[in-house]
């Protein structure tokens, strides 16, 4: 039977070499060799650690230069020869472990990138164990300098581990973890230390030794340390100052807002209170409006009842004293003649709500703002490698400075940049990649419209072409704005980004193009309603497809065309081609439909978000109708915001039945209560709802019943004449919109 050094040598385990050395053995074993030769190379390593730690000056020599230098280090300290010196001399500087051991030996001065280097290359439970020295001087300047700690822990050099196992200051410890913190580090560097902190256990006294520095941290930059601060405060009696807690109630993690309020709650101010309604959450609001029902209620709160929540309106309005502040009344009549006779027509009005979609109709959308930091690009590529993000502001932001050096504030995602298997990531990450290393690794391409993209846009990337991604949207639900695009388009566009970019632009003018040269103006004036082009491929079948969006492709042609990868029913993003945000609706109805049936674990918002302020098809409005049963707050609280919306601007004026037998009603109910609540035709809607649905109803309808006759005792006045003021809104719309493109 083989020795334990032997097994360890044919083992190719280098750990396990050093402890049977420092077990007691005292000769190198002969060994044979495996066949496969990268086993057979490992092994050869290991054998010649054994040596390191056996034999004398001279054979080591012979031997050639240690490739695992940190163990050869622990080895020869271990031993501590006199020829100790003479050996690292001989190893050379080129060696963090070797450097760190002649800087121990007085041999050397710290070179300027010493602690770097101890950071990045060697592992730290190591190190600690067998040099504490290092524990009074090195780790509480690394602790407090900017070094890439985060990196070091991806690449295994386990920093965390080693201090909570070797540091015996444990005060001192803790007030090192705050202060890295409170260098306003980027979310990725960030979580090293927070993480550090969670390891530790930090008791209730340990945090209420250190209010002032948490309070500090209430000011970061970076959203999940502001987060961190408020859970922390959270769990100590400490008071904060109302005005600090402002970027934690702006924040737009939802648990960060609702631990702020819980701080708030401490010192109460109504007016700081307010930052937190510009949440777009209508419970976190909801939270709020609560509170000030308490405090009172400023009069700044009829600054932000436009930005509320439609199921928070009616409460806000209760609370200034205007209950039916945001609820239209009865109109005797209705000035309808400033309403062009077309768009008259086009809404129907003296009729029900026309569902989408109606030919020409605009959409309302905010603006997106696209990356212009570095410190902001920092943040979107820690949380792209974090989590395989799909944020094309990421994309378009290492587009526009690709003819640049890899910037050095990008430095400490080398590392997980280069790491091998890297290049198959498909995500916007994998353009800074490209950046780094100007190369793009040659692939079989998917036919999947954002995987396309982005393996063009590296291309780009690798060859230092800097330019704009011409499919970013300029607003939320992936809309384009025609004028935005018209000052991005260039004479060598890529085709996939063109195409998505054509497939996302807002209703526009023709003539909007008519200073883009060449093709792109061509393909751009077609997609904005103007002469069809002819030619095949991505960008003339975009066009095509944008310049009547309405028409749907035969399913039997989809399958096969070009128009495949942009109308894919696989995908419930709604962005990929807003004008058709119904495809993405009808994907969607599955999972909605067990989310109003049973349960499920994770929601998904994402096209509901597209149909707050959009014209509804039919498939949108029974997700809509769906999610109002939902198990999960986010959707029915939302659909209910929809439906309220939806009504008070002409959108909606009934809600199809087709799922109601199924819904369960006790979560059914308490969403057809809010709506009804939001004022006179909402009410009416709801009834007319359960009217039509309940005798489909089989299990529990009691609920809805008991509802349809409270509503039944109270009828609305003056319906028709409520829904055409609706159609009205809805029209005035159109008509702003048509003067703000035009």
């Amino acid at each position: 039977m083989p020795d334990a050094l032997a097994e360890a040598i044919l083992g190719a385990d280098d750990v396990a070499v050093v402890e049977a050395l420092h077990a007691g053995a005292r000769r190198v074993p002969e060994v044979e060799f495996a066949d496969w030769w990268r086993k057979q190379e490992e092994q050869e390593r290991a054998l010649r650690l054994a040596v390191v730690g056996l034999a004398d000056f001279e054979t080591i020599r012979a031997q050639g230069r240690m490739l695992n230098d940190q163990l050869a280090v622990e080895l020869m300290l271990h031993r501590d020869p006199p020829w100790l010196v003479e050996w690292a001399k001989w190893m050379g500087t080129d060696s963090p472990a070797i450097m760190r051991l002649l800087v121990r030996l007085g041999v050397r001065r710290r070179p300027p990138d010493y602690l770097e280097q101890l950071v990045r290359f060697l592992d730290a439970p190591r190190l600690l164990a067998n040099d504490p020295e290092l524990l009074q001087r090195e780790v509480w300047d690394i602790l407090g300098g900017d070094y890439d700690l985060r990196t070091a822990e991806d690449a295994g050099r386990n920093w965390r581990a080693a201090l909570i196992e070797h540091v015996d200051d444990r005060a001192r410890l803790l007030d090192a973890v705050l202060q890295g913190l409170a260098r306003d580090l980027n979310a990725y560097a960030a979580s090293w230390y927070t993480k550090l902190w969670k390891e530790l256990k930090v008791t209730r006294e340990e945090r209420a030794a250190r209010p002032d520095a948490l309070r500090a941290l209430l000011g970061a930059s970076a959203a999940p340390v502001v987060g961190f601060a408020v859970a922390e405060l959270l769990r100590t009696d400490a008071s904060v100052l109302p005005g600090e807690l402002a970027p934690a109630l702006a924040a737009k993690t939802k648990t960060t807002v609702r631990g702020a309020l819980k701080l708030l709650d401490r010192d109460p101010d109504a007016d700081v209170a307010l930052i937190a309604l510009g949440h777009e959450d209508a419970a976190i609001q909801g939270e709020v409006l609560g509170r000030l029902e308490t405090w009172g209620a400023p009069d700044a709160l009829r600054n932000q009842l436009d930005a509320l929540a439609a199921t928070q309106r009616l409460r806000a309005g209760a609370l200034l004293g205007t209950p039916n502040l945001k609820v239209p009344g009865t109109f005797i009549s209705v000035d309808v003649d400033h309403i062009p006779e077309a768009i008259r027509a086009a809404l129907n009005f003296g009729g029900p709500a026309p569902l989408a979609p109606v030919e020409g109709e605009p959409t309302r959308h905010d603006p997106v703002a696209p990356i212009t930091s570095i410190d902001e690009l920092a943040d979107a590529l820690a949380t792209a490698l974090a989590h395989d993000t799909d944020d094309e502001r990421l994309l378009d932001a290492v587009l526009r400075g690709c003819d640049q050096p890899f910037p050095a504030e990008l430095h400490a995602f080398k590392r997980r940049l280069r790491q091998r298997g890297f290049e198959y990531s498909l995500y916007p990450a994998r353009a800074a990649r490209a950046w780094l290393l100007r190369e793009v690794p040659e692939l079989d391409e998917p036919a999947v419209e954002l995987w396309v993209r982005v393996r063009e846009a590296c291309a780009r990337v690798a060859r230092g072409e800097a330019r704009p991604l011409l499919s970013l949207p300029t607003h939320e639900g992936g809309w384009i704005d025609p004028h935005v695009l018209a000052e991005r388009l260039h004479d060598d566009p890529d085709p996939n980004d063109f195409a998505q970019a054509l497939l996302r632009l807002m209703p526009g003018d023709p003539e909007v193009a008519n200073g883009v040269p060449g093709r792109s103006g061509e393909l751009l004036r077609c997609a904005l309603g103007g002469d069809p082009v002819d030619g095949e491929g991505p960008v003339e079948d975009a066009a095509r497809a944008a310049r009547d969006p309405f028409v749907l492709p035969d399913p039997e042609t989809l399958s096969r065309g070009p128009l495949r990868r942009f109308l894919r029913r696989e995908s419930d993003d709604p962005a990929l081609w807003p004008a058709r945000h119904d495809l993405a609706c009808e994907h969607a109805l599955g999972y909605m439909r067990s989310h109003a049936t049973g349960t499920s674990e994770w929601p998904g918002t994402e096209p509901l978000v597209a149909l707050r302020t959009e014209p509804l098809s039919p498939p949108a409005l029974r997700l809509v109708t769906l999610a109002l049963g939902s198990s999960h707050p986010d959707e029915h609280l939302l659909a209910a915001d929809i439906v309220i919306a939806g009504v008070e601007d002409g959108r909606i004026d009934r809600l199809p039945t087709d799922d109601i037998g199924d819904m369960k009603t006790n979560r059914l109910t308490p969403r057809l209560v809010a709506i009804a609540e939001a004022g006179p035709l909402p009410r009416a809607v709801v009834r007319q709802f359960l009217e039509a649905g309940l005798p489909d109803v089989k299990a529990r309808p009691g609920p809805l019943r008991t509802l349809l006759d409270e509503l039944r005792a109270n009828p609305t006045a003056d319906e028709a004449q409520l829904a055409l003021a609706a159609r009205v809104r809805r029209a005035e719309r159109w008509i702003e919109a048509q003067r703000s493109i035009g």
